[in-house]
């Protein structure tokens, strides 16, 4: 097995028979389980003893109660004879960024403002904004000034902060603007 990572979420567990020693006509009890770093216990994914002449398995399991971290999984199979056969799996838990955007202006600019956005298992890599107007463009940065007149003025249009972290984990957010007119000065 290989180290593996993945964000919370849904994971597919596979496994096959490689060995040729173990006959899957054989086989007894056939399970998927996880190591309770808090029991110190390995705990059943999924049992699959009724479905075990095949020689191949997958279950789907639902990672998002863990800790960010890691997690380790192992494939555990006996036969008629008592023999035991287990494979385990380190997967690597990635917590996605956590995004913080504010939004502010000042008499020229448009200010957008990820910097509070945080990782809490590794570093942001990227920043993206999609300004969503009638001609959406992306600009890339933590820390983006928009002069106004390239923005629509007293209509609403949207803005999403994109953020990557060092893993892949990738958070988006969205929210809805309106610049209001600046009144000519008399």
């Amino acid at each position: 097995p290989e180290d593996n990572n993945y964000q919370t979420g849904i994971v597919v567990l596979d496994a096959a028979i490689l060995n040729e020693d173990f006959n899957a006509a054989n086989a007894q009890y056939v399970a998927f389980e996880y190591y309770n770093d808090q029991t110190g216990e390995w705990e059943v994914i999924e049992d699959l003893t009724g479905d075990v002449s095949f020689g191949e398995w997958d279950t789907q399991w639902d990672i998002d109660f863990l800790a960010s971290g890691h997690a380790s999984v192992r494939v555990v199979l006996i036969d008629i004879k008592g023999n035991i056969w287990e494979d385990v799996m380190r997967l690597n838990i990635n917590e996605a960024p956590i995004n913080e955007m504010q939004i502010y202006r000042d008499d020229f600019s448009l200010i957008l403002d990820g910097t509070k956005s945080l990782d809490t298992d590794g570093v942001i890599n990227s920043y993206s904004w999609l300004i969503d107007t009638d001609n959406p463009f992306t600009v890339n940065g933590d820390v983006i000034f928009i002069p106004i007149f390239q923005l629509p003025i007293a209509q609403e249009f949207g803005v999403t902060l994109t953020t990557v972290d060092n893993n892949g984990g990738e958070t988006a957010v969205h929210t809805l603007v309106t610049i209001p007119c600046i009144e000519p000065a008399d």
